[in-house]
């Protein structure tokens, strides 16, 4: 990791109290192990990820306002997903922990604090890019048998493009004491929920996008 903190002087020339950028690459692993697969025990290989992120972190403002944003980019090898596959007979399904090849995962994300006087804004961001760059899996197929499936083009499961939240309060010292009202919102894009091949043929391994209001 290499960081770079701003000098004193920027505190007077640009209201800034801290600042700090910072550049990390870093390597990773996830251990490999064996899961129940019906009445067999099916081994997955161990997961490697190589990780880039830039990012900044500022105070300024006599620390009234707070900024955070980060990108990322991580190359997977091998990476592990829970699947569901058919088996020879149509009651039989299984759940259990497989590798899919190659994926990166790449986007961004910030996060802001404003005080105000009695004011309070906050606010936050975070895009995600997730692909397969290769997903092969063999699976069963009742009365075909086993077939060697492509599943590159599928989104990650449970991984929303876009998210955000935005919440604003405000804080009133009454004769009756302090009253603090709350407005807040939540937004998450369409996720995919799907984990076995046949998934993305139907519109119900979707959910929709969420907003979400809140007042207290």
């Amino acid at each position: 990791t290499l960081s770079f903190i701003a000098p004193e002087r920027w505190h007077d020339d640009l209201f800034v109290d801290s600042f700090m950028a910072y550049l990390t690459y870093s390597q990773g692993f996830k251990a490999g192990g064996f899961e129940p697969k019906g009445d067999e025990l099916v081994s997955f290989d161990p997961e490697e990820v190589t990780n880039y992120e830039v990012g900044v972190k500022v105070d300024g403002l006599d620390s009234r306002l707070r900024f955070n944003a980060a990108a990322y980019y991580m190359d997977y090898e091998n990476i592990q997903v829970r699947v569901a596959e058919q088996g020879e007979r149509i009651s039989d399904l299984f759940l259990f922990l497989s590798n899919a090849g190659e994926a990166t995962v790449q986007g961004a994300e910030f996060e802001t604090t404003l005080v105000a006087g009695n004011w309070f804004l906050m606010g936050s961001y975070s895009y995600t890019k997730a692909e397969y760059q290769e997903f092969l899996t063999n699976v069963v197929i009742p009365l075909q048998g086993e077939q060697l499936v492509d599943r590159s083009d599928e989104d990650f499961a449970l991984v929303p493009e876009h998210t955000y939240s935005l919440a604003v309060s405000y804080q009133w010292l009454s004769e009756w004491g302090m009253f603090s009202p709350r407005l807040s919102t939540y937004f998450r894009s369409e996720l995919f929920t799907g984990i076995d091949f046949k998934a993305v043929e139907y519109d119900n391994s979707y959910i929709e996008e969420v907003q979400l209001w809140d007042f207290r």
